[in-house]
């Protein structure tokens, strides 16, 4: 019984034959199988862990855009509150100087009805000497 080797390097038998050896066939069948399974196997094993560190990639980014965007409303929802603020302000400003302009002309306009020449001098000369005094 001659090995595998030595039948392929022997020159009588230069070429592709059949080997009639099972016990030779099945060595050699289930040791390309094995090799096959290995090279599948950690070809998987290598795809599952590029699969798993696409998703932890993913998720990274994801996180990290959804932190950006929450940062980037919160401070323009702050700037839009102080601009509303301000606003707020400036509006209850002039009504508040609004109605208290046309209080003043309403108690000026009664004053002058209510009041004569006379008496509208009589009440400024007075008031004139308090504050001198």
């Amino acid at each position: 019984m001659k090995s595998y080797l030595e039948y392929i390097i022997s020159n009588e038998n230069f070429g592709v034959s059949l080997n009639t050896d099972i016990f030779e066939t099945n060595i050699i069948n289930i040791a390309l199988l094995l090799v096959i399974l290995f090279v599948v196997i950690k070809i998987f094993i290598i795809i599952k862990e590029i699969n798993h560190q696409m998703e932890t990639t993913k998720q990274n980014i994801l996180k990290l855009k959804w932190d950006q965007a929450k940062e980037d409303l919160s401070k323009k929802f702050t700037t839009a509150i102080g601009v509303l603020r301000n606003r707020e302000s400036k509006i209850f400003n002039d009504v508040i100087k609004e109605v208290s302009q046309k209080a003043l002309n309403r108690v000026i306009l009664k004053l002058k009805q209510q009041l004569g020449k006379v008496e509208q001098s009589a009440i400024v000369n007075r008031k004139i000497k308090q504050l001198g005094d």
